[in-house]
């Protein structure tokens, strides 16, 4: 296959980045190093704070459920809001966990900058040289090579990372989970194995789209996060990620036709139940629903149907933004954009 700008390598190279990064954390080096970030968050109170900045904080997102099965409670913010406000307050962290996939964003050194006093500090990040890794005590290593336009394989590889990390935490299975993994890898490739197969009424619905959200709930809200972001970064394109349910609440005001929502349905019937009532008062108000799920699942729902294949839960954050990745290349393509090409910021922030 002919493989075009550099986004779409990324985006095709993603089955054998995230192998790399999982088969690293089955090595005996991979399990030492997870065993002593787990170690290092173990020795404070139980209440960690997840951090980081874009791509990097949505990844947190989208492995943050496994914790509830952990003695953890957690608090995901940005990290900008963390080194702006310090550690004040009474609630205090029992331990730190910064995403960065460059490990030098002028936040996150801030933020260790303004640490006061000693907080168990973990960091994932690819630059394992970087200020980040030399300056906490813990690394996790993504394991990969540097993503030539925006974050696509380092965001799936931080994710995946996390889910292991926090399924160390829990207790959890790692065979189990990596077995998880593995499936939601071969459902990538196979959606990777028609890269240019965005539906016609996809693209005709969004080309056309006067405003555009990305939605989800649970994990699924990292996918909607990710969505607005990489759309904006790689075609320039205007797309809000929020919450459905935060949708509901006054968001919904705005739709009319000309609004094109993009849901990440979900697939407990709890999840596909809200949607189906969200569908319809989209629908009902003049706009357009895309909706990105499995099929078994999306035969529930009405709107346009993106299907991608059944994988189990902690693989779908990984799978359901492959779709994304691929209309917001369409988006730019049709836009007379390169795609990913960065014009307005440089890929790493560094300075205020």
């Amino acid at each position: 296959m002919k493989v075009g700008d550099p986004y779409f390598r990324d985006v095709l190279d993603q089955p054998t980045a995230l192998r790399t990064t999982i088969d690293f954390y089955r090595s005996a080096h991979g399990q030492s190093l997870l065993a002593g970030a787990t170690e290092t968050l173990r020795r404070g109170p139980h209440h960690l704070w997840l951090s980081g900045m874009g791509a990097s904080l949505f990844s947190c997102f989208a492995a943050r459920h496994l914790l509830e099965d952990s003695p953890f409670t957690h608090r995901v913010e940005e990290t900008s809001y963390l080194a702006e406000q310090g550690y004040a307050g009474r609630h205090k962290p029992g331990g730190l966990l910064i995403v960065s996939q460059s490990g030098e964003t002028v936040e996150a050194v801030r933020l260790l900058t303004a640490q006061d006093f000693a907080i168990p500090t973990v960091a994932v990040t690819r630059e394992e040289s970087s200020y980040l890794a030399n300056h906490v005590d813990a690394v996790l290593p993504l394991a990969i090579d540097a993503d030539h336009s925006v974050a696509v394989k380092t965001y799936v590889a931080s994710t995946a990372v996390l889910l292991m990390l926090f399924n160390e935490l829990s207790g959890g299975s790692a065979p189990a989970l990596h077995t998880a993994l593995d499936r939601g890898i071969d459902a990538i490739e196979d959606m990777l194995g028609e890269p240019d197969s965005v539906p016609e009424a996809v693209t005709a619905a969004v080309g056309s789209a006067q405003s555009l959200y990305a939605l989800g709930r649970g994990s699924s809200y990292a996918s909607a996060l990710e969505s607005g972001l990489l759309i904006k970064e790689t075609a320039k394109q205007g797309c809000e990620g929020l919450t459905s349910a935060q949708f509901r609440h006054g968001a919904v005001e705005v739709v009319e036709q000309g609004t094109c929502c993009i849901i990440f349905s979900g697939s407990d019937e709890t999840t596909l139940g809200f949607h189906q009532r969200l569908i319809e008062e989209i629908e009902t108000y003049g706009g357009t629903a895309i909706v990105v799920g499995p099929e078994t699942s999306l035969r529930q729902v009405g709107g346009i149907h993106w299907p991608v294949p059944d994988v189990p839960a902690e693989a779908v954050p990984l799978v359901e933004i492959v779709p994304i990745q691929l209309l917001a290349r369409r988006l730019a393509t049709n836009g007379g954009v390169e795609p990913g090409a960065f014009r307005n910021t440089a890929p790493v922030i560094t300075v205020e």
